[in-house]
């Protein structure tokens, strides 16, 4: 380990990570190398492989809290929404999370990230790793927010019909260029259990008025995504085409609540440094009337963490319970 510093600190990356992946498997520095490798190659822009550390990492010592949040970070900028959920659920049991990390974990599902600091950030993961199949979708996505289709159409090029998250990829680029026989052709063979391809399933029911087929397809999103914006917005506009207006009332009041919590988030970095306890407080209850108990129960240890004895954040807890139910690993995604 001494040795794999000194190389550090003379900017020999290769050379540190060398010395690092001889440290026997046997070693209890083991787990700690394999740390200071991702975040090695965390620094060179190779997501993938940095990722692959930190998930060995967590694998050999589950309480390493810093491999969670190196994850974290790789997830938040790709938008892997179930992978990002997973490692804050694990990190969750460890002890209480950080307002600034409940923050994020409560954003993740219908944030809107800045396209041009993603493209930044992931065009230099994919030119150091060109093989990083999942920074390669994210990237696409945040050019199709800026319209810049043709970069797009280039950076999707490279990718594999076979994997589920690449096929959902063209098709937001069909979607988004208007291209419906492209769109048509790419769902035709694409699974029934992927989120993202049931979202592309709705959108194209409901710009083609097959109306009772764009419900379903936004209910199928939302069982495999729960309370994702785009599939709710989706489904109380096929609801209310169809004239089932009680069933489109009631979705697009669960609507209401998401947005609610995505505006009591856009004010929260205002008075960060200058904690309040009750707003922590009406952050966890936005999040437990829809369904986010985890994030829930982060708010509400932040809000004992600003005052232990706060009556309605101490009643949350006690009604929540410990902890975060049991979750199946790390590292999967249902993909986007």
């Amino acid at each position: 380990m001494l040795n794999a510093q000194v190389a550090i600190a003379q900017e020999e990356t290769d050379e540190a990570l060398a010395i690092l992946d001889d440290l026997p498997e046997s070693s209890a520095l083991r787990s700690q190398a394999l740390l200071l490798a991702g975040q090695l190659e965390l620094r060179r822009d190779r997501l993938r492989i940095a990722e692959e550390y930190f998930l060995r990492a967590i694998e050999r010592d589950p309480n390493l809290t810093q491999a969670y949040r190196e994850l974290i970070f790789i997830y938040g900028f790709r938008s892997q929404s179930e992978a990002i959920e997973e490692i804050f659920t694990q990190l969750a049991r460890l002890g209480p999370l950080s307002p600034k990390e409940a923050f994020v974990w409560s954003l993740i599902r219908g944030v809107q990230w800045t396209p041009e600091e993603i493209v930044e950030t992931l065009s230099r993961a994919v030119q150091a790793d060109p093989d990083d199949t999942r920074s390669r979708i994210a990237l696409a996505d945040a050019l199709l927010e800026l319209t810049r289709f043709e970069e797009a159409e280039t950076v999707l090029a490279p990718l594999d019909l076979s994997d589920p998250d690449s096929r959902a990829a063209l098709g937001r680029l069909a979607l988004e260029r208007g291209d419906v026989p492209t769109l048509r052709t790419l769902l035709a063979e694409a699974p029934r259990d992927h989120p993202g391809i049931a979202l592309l399933r709705g959108k194209l029911a409901l710009q083609t008025r097959d109306l009772d087929a764009a419900v379903a397809s936004y209910r199928a999103a939302l069982e495999l995504r729960p309370n994702d914006r785009d599939a709710l917005s989706g489904l109380a506009q096929a609801l209310n085409q169809s004239g089932k207006r009680d069933e489109a009332t009631a979705v697009t009041g669960q609507l209401t609540q998401v947005n609610r919590l995505n505006n009591l988030l856009n004010t929260l970095p205002t008075y960060d440094g200058s904690p309040d306890a009750d707003r922590y407080v009406e952050l966890g209850q936005v999040c437990e009337a829809i369904g986010f108990t985890p994030q829930a129960r982060a708010w509400y240890q932040s809000a004992i963490q600003v005052d232990p004895f706060h009556r309605e954040a101490q009643q949350a807890l006690a009604r929540l319970g410990d902890g975060p139910p049991e979750s199946q690993g790390i590292g999967s995604d249902a993909g986007d």
